[in-house]
C-alpha cells in the first residue's frame, strides 16, 4: 500500500474490511477505463498476521458518462445512490459516509458515477462482480491465502 500512497492514490474509504484507495486530484487520466490509471485501488485489510492484499482496481466513469461495455454483459458497471443521512452524503445500503456535509432540508438523493471492479485475485462473482460484501471479500483473502 505504501506504492499506491506515493503514487497518489491518498484518499481512503473503508468497507467491509476493504480499503478502496482513491487517486486524489483532478488527472483525467484517471476517470474512465483506463488500464494504465485505475481510479481506484481496492485492498484487504483486515487480514490477521498479513500485510494488507491487494484484491483488484476500480474504475470511474465521470458524472453521466456511461461505462463502456468492453466484454458486454461480463462488464458490470454500477453506480450507488447517495443519500443525506446525519448531515453526511451516504452511500445507501452500505451506510458508508462521504466526505463533506450535507443539509437533509435541501438534500437531493443523487448516484454516484458508474464504476467497474477489475478483481486480480479468485472473486464471488468473477473478475467484474460488483459484489463488496464481506463474505466474498474473506472468500478472495482465502483464495489468495490458500494458493500462497
Amino acid at each position: 500500500m505504501q506504492a499506491a500512497f506515493a503514487a497518489g492514490y491518498t484518499d481512503v474509504l473503508k468497507t467491509n474490511g476493504e480499503e478502496h484507495l482513491f487517486h486524489s486530484g483532478n488527472n483525467p487520466a484517471y476517470a474512465g477505463l483506463n488500464p494504465q490509471h485505475p481510479s481506484s485501488l481496492v485492498y484487504a485489510i483486515d487480514v490477521p498476521h498479513h500485510a494488507p492484499i491487494l484484491l483488484g482496481a476500480m474504475y470511474i466513469e465521470n458524472d453521466g458518462t456511461n461505462g463502456p461495455q468492453v466484454g458486454g454483459g461480463l462488464t458490470r458497471w454500477h453506480s450507488h445512490l447517495t443519500v443525506c443521512e446525519n448531515g453526511k452524503p451516504t452511500i445507501a445500503g452500505f451506510g458508508l459516509q462521504l466526505r463533506g456535509t450535507c443539509n437533509p432540508a435541501t438534500w437531493q438523493d443523487q448516484y454516484t458515477g458508474q464504476m467497474m471492479h477489475v478483481w486480480v485475485v479468485p472473486y464471488t462473482g468473477g473478475p467484474f462482480s460488483d459484489d463488496l460484501s464481506r463474505a466474498a471479500t474473506d472468500a478472495a483473502v482465502r483464495a489468495v491465502l490458500d494458493h500462497s
